[in-house]
């Protein structure tokens, strides 16, 4: 699955406080959880598109 959503990427580490646009993708897993059973989990990545030149894009996952 993805999405995408527009940020407000705050000042931070030398960062200019700006707009920014991500894309989102999700992936949903099944993990056995060690004792015969298993674990539902779904893993979310965030990565932003067009940052401007010269800047770190923003990302994170979870």
């Amino acid at each position: 699955m993805t999405d995408a959503i527009q940020v407000a990427l705050t000042q931070h580490r030398g960062r200019v406080a700006r707009e920014g646009h991500q894309q989102l993708y999700a992936q949903r897993v099944t993990l056995p959880d060690g004792r015969r059973g298993t674990l539902d989990a779904t893993g979310v990545i965030a990565r932003e598109v067009d940052a401007p030149p010269g800047s770190n894009p923003s990302r994170g996952g979870c």
